[in-house]
């Protein structure tokens, strides 16, 4: 029979690879040159979410299905404020959750968003990560 430590060590990897492969993605379309900004901020608030999710599990805080950034920042200052304030900026990323995926009246994000948005998911990472004590 598996350990409880064991189940959740796995459920956090799979979080974090999860993260990771949305984070790639982000990278991989930064790096074409091509102007899919939406595509690419829904992919580093993407990432933040599950690199947060990921600590939350690790740290078996429940959380509710949501895109909520800032949601999880306060759910994660339970385990360290201080890195909940530290990424208080990664909250921004919410907005491109689930409204930049439709053609309403949301304006679309350009180069200087999605490089904020690479540089807000790249923050959350390298944070979460070093929670996690991975490299």
């Amino acid at each position: 029979m598996r350990s409880t430590t064991d189940i959740v060590s796995e459920f956090v990897d799979q979080w974090v690879e999860k993260a990771e492969e949305d984070l790639g993605v982000a990278n991989m379309l930064y790096a074409s040159g091509a102007a899919y900004y939406d595509a690419m901020c829904f992919h580093c608030q993407q990432a933040a979410e599950k690199y947060l999710k990921a600590l939350l599990v690790k740290h078996q805080v429940e959380f509710s299905k949501t895109h909520d950034i800032a949601v999880l920042l306060r759910l994660a200052a339970g385990i360290d404020s201080a890195l909940a304030v530290s990424l208080a900026d990664a909250a921004t990323l919410t907005r491109h959750a689930v409204d930049s995926r439709y053609p309403e009246d949301v304006e679309a994000a350009d180069a200087r968003a999605a490089e904020r948005a690479l540089e807000l998911a790249n923050m959350v990472r390298n944070a979460v990560r070093a929670q996690l004590d991975i490299e």
